[in-house]
Parts: C-alpha cells; structure tokens; sequence
C-alpha cells in the first residue's frame, strides 16, 4: 500500500508539472499573440500550479506588472527571489531577473530609490558568475540602462545619462554595435538628452538607433517603428509637426500590419498622432485619433491602467483647447480617477490629472477649485521628489497666475519668485521656462507697491 500509495502521488505530481508546463506554454502563445490578460490568466495558473517554479513566478509577475496588477507582480517577483536565494545552485541570473523585476514595478509606483536600489541589486549580481565578478552578462546593459530611468523620473538627466552612457558601453563590448539592445539604450539615451534640452544630441541618438536597426532588421521591425516614434516626439518638441507627423505615420504603417488595432504599440502611435494634430490646432482629428488610443487601450487593459488614464487626460486637454470646459473636466477627472485606483493619492501621474484638473477649472474662471487642485498636486510631487524639482516649478507657477487672477498679487509673487528661483536651480540662469514668470513678475512688482 505504501509503495502504491507513494506512486500515486509521483504520478499527480507529474501530471501537475504537465498541466504547470501546458498553461505556461498557453501563457507564452497568448503574449506572443498580443493577448496581455489571456496571458495573465494562464500564467497565474501555471504559478499557482508549480509554486516553487521560480521562472513562473517571474512570467506571472511581469505579466501582473505589464496589466498594472503592482501588488500581485510584487508578491510573484518576492516569490520567486526567495525561491533563488534558497536554491542550492542560487543562480545569479535568476536573481538578478527577481530583482529587476521588483525594480521595475517600484518604478512604476513611483517608488525611485527603492527601484534604484534593486536595480543596482540586479547590476552586482549579474556581474556574479561562480563566485567570482567578472564584466556582466547579456543582461547587465538592461540594469543599467533601468538604473538610469530612475534618475530621470527623479529629475537628474545627468546621472540618467551616465547610466545610459554605461549601458552602451557594456551591451556594445557583449553585443556588438549594431545589437537590439544597443539601439534600444541609444533611444533611452536620447530620452535623457531630450529632457536635458540638448535637442541636437537626441536626435543624434535616435538617428543612430534608426540607422543600427535598419542594418539589423527588416524595415518593417517594431524597433524601426520605436526609433521614428521618437524622432517623432523630438520633432514635435521643437515645433516641427509635420515632420513629427510624418514619422509617427511611418511608424503606424510599420506597427498596424503587425499587431492589429488593440495593441498598446498603436494605441501609443495614435496618441501621438493625436497630440500632434492638437499642436497644429486641428482638435477634431486630435480627437479622433486619441479616442482611436482609448479604445484600442480599453480592449487590452481594461478601465483601470494608467495607459488609459493618460487617454482621458488627453482627450480632456484637447476638449479644453476646445473651449468646452466641462467635457475637458468630465475626461481628466476619469483620468485622475483611474489612476487613483492604480497607484494611490502619491504618484506623479496623480498629481498630473490634478494640475490639468487645476487648468481646467481656471479656464473655466474657478480659480478656487483650480488653486485647490494645484495645491493637491503640489502636495503630492513635494512627497515625491523634494523640493527642487521642475513638476514643483510647474505648480509653483500654475498658483501664481489663479492668485494673480484673484486679484491677490502678494501671493502670485511669492509663488512666482518660488517658480523662477527653482526653474535658475534646475536648469542655470538661461531658460526658456522663466521668460513668462519674470513678464508676469514685472506688471505685478509696480502695483504691489501702490
């Protein structure tokens, strides 16, 4: 009986393994096929089936993470780096991929130093190989490159730039020059230089990333359609929309073929075509194809994403530019909303919908709400990122004009000179972002001294 016993139970422990096996395989296809939350589902079940299957646990966890499921992606990713740490063979790999994991979603949740330290975490031990450091391995430029993210979500493009700097480095001495990965820090890189102003060096960088995939791929890889949607935004930034829009067209021509129209790639292109057409002043095709980026975000992530929220948001701008006040209030308050049950009162997308709420209600003429919801966002990015930060520029300055429209100009100043002290702090004495405030500061000095 006990051999009997003990044979059933290999056997239902090998057929459990079969199934973990199956619903993993089912996982995989589902994603491939861009099918995000049939995926979820089944990679779920193959981690609830074999629970001490710490590559699983990871799926399940990036997937929760991908469908802004943070608190389940936090307890897979916790998991599965417990499960490493404990196994005998304690790959440094394994570890690294649990801890860029949790790394990630802490980025998410706006959560940067303890993203960083994870990150830096993921960086020592893929540089681990038989107890010994050695140069990193194929994953070491992803650390890096994530590392360098954080320092820009928290404001320093600069040390965001050395990272990225770094990560080059270390994918082109593993890879070659002309490798994926290289290209895909090269965009990042840009990103860097683009939020540091130096417009030329982002383009270069984009330009060189476009010009590396070309000589890896197809013309019509998704990387080609990352690279010009980038060189889409530089152009847009610096006011050239018909050639922002030529790019996010190829772009679409690349992505639509290929995934179809529910698909986070497309609905990121079309919010861009939107944003564009909104810069040119023509709102009813604006709409058009941010409603296109809210639909297509809908079918894969359902109500509650922060990709959705930032449709709202949009579709709310852009109906304010519009002057129809309540429809743009109507939008970012769904924004602010979904974005609230993502991640809670502190997060910078949160303090985002309460600015743009803060706009909305100033141009409609309540500047109390409007100053009500500036000082919520101001609340909420001081919890985030300190004092010195360009958002905490942003709302200084948003509060200054609702004062000013109030007719109280000794509060506008006092928040206008905040503005402007930290806009020199950030970005030096030259820029662009104080000529306003300092015009502003000139008609209000005069009568506050009558």
């Amino acid at each position: 009986m006990l051999k009997a016993d003990s044979a059933s139970r290999t056997e239902t422990a090998t057929n459990t393994e079969i199934a973990a096996k199956a619903a993993f395989q089912l996982g995989q296809s589902a994603y491939n096929t861009h099918n995000y939350r049939e995926a979820l589902k089944h990679y779920c079940q193959s981690a609830a089936l074999a629970p001490k299957n710490s590559t699983y646990l990871s799926e399940a966890g990036r997937l929760s993470e991908l469908m802004a499921q943070y608190q389940g992606a936090t307890k897979y990713y916790q998991t599965a780096l417990t499960l490493d740490h404990e196994s005998q063979d304690q790959t440094p790999e394994n570890i690294a991929r649990d801890l860029n994991g949790l790394g990630e979603v802490s980025l998410a949740l706006s959560q940067y130093d303890q993203a960083k330290d994870y990150f830096e975490q993921a960086i020592d031990h893929s540089q681990k190989k038989n107890n010994r450091l050695n140069s990193g391995d194929q994953f070491s430029g992803k650390y890096l490159d994530n590392t360098g993210s954080v320092w820009q979500k928290k404001g320093d493009n600069t040390r965001a730039r050395d990272y990225h700097l770094r990560a080059i480095t270390q994918d082109t001495n593993y890879y070659g020059k002309t490798h994926p990965s290289v290209a895909r820090d090269r965009c990042h890189l840009g990103i860097a230089y683009q939020s540091l102003g130096q417009y030329d060096e982002a383009i270069n960088c984009f330009k060189q990333a476009l010009d590396s995939d070309l000589k890896t791929h197809d013309k019509n890889h998704p990387d080609i359609a990352r690279d010009r949607c980038n060189l889409g935004c530089i152009r847009q930034l610096i006011g050239e929309q018909d050639a922002a829009l030529e790019q996010f067209e190829q772009a679409l021509a690349i992505e639509h073929p290929i995934f179809g129209e529910d698909h986070p790639h497309v609905a990121g292109t079309y919010a861009s075509l939107g944003l564009t057409w909104q810069l040119k002043g023509d709102y009813p095709q604006a709409i058009q194809y941010l409603g296109r980026a809210l639909a297509s975000n809908l079918k894969v992530y359902g109500d509650d994403h922060p990709q959705v929220a930032m449709c709202n948001n949009n579709l709310g701008l852009t109906y304010g530019l519009m002057g129809e006040h309540d429809a743009a209030i109507a939008y970012i308050e769904l924004a602010l909303n979904n974005n609230l049950k993502c991640f809670g009162k502190t997060h910078p997308d949160v303090a985002i919908h309460q600015n743009n709420l803060g706009c909305a209600w100033r141009d409609k003429g309540d500047y109390n709400k409007a100053i009500n919801y500036f000082e919520q966002a101001l609340e909420c990015d001081l919890l985030i990122f300190g004092s010195v930060h360009p958002n905490i520029a942003i709302r200084m300055e948003n509060l200054g004009f609702s004062w000013q429209e109030q007719g109280n100009n000794e509060n506008a100043i006092t928040y206008y000179e905040q503005a402007l002290s930290l806009n020199t702090e950030v970005f030096g004495e030259q820029n662009n972002r104080n000529e306003a405030i300092k015009s502003e500061l000139e008609k209000l000095r005069p009568k506050s001294g009558e």
